[in-house]
């Protein structure tokens, strides 16, 4: 649940086949990170920083090399 002044979303999370965790976190506060600076809607941040975190549990390792698609 991510909650700020005037707005709060809440995400379910993604269903993953867990590989390895590590970095998991720090995608997801980058992300986060990320979208509130650039001030976009809260739901969008949480659907991106969960998809993110979500995507770096299903690979090797903490810094997987990115999908251009994601």
């Amino acid at each position: 649940m991510l909650i700020r002044e005037h707005e709060t979303d809440e995400h379910a999370g993604f269903a993953v086949s867990v590989v390895d965790t590590v970095g998991a976190g720090d995608a997801f506060m980058a992300a986060l990170a990320d979208g509130l600076l650039r001030q976009l809607p809260m739901q969008h941040i949480n659907e991106v920083a969960n998809r993110l975190g979500t995507w770096v549990t299903s690979q090797h390792g903490a810094m997987p090399k990115l999908d251009a698609e994601l």
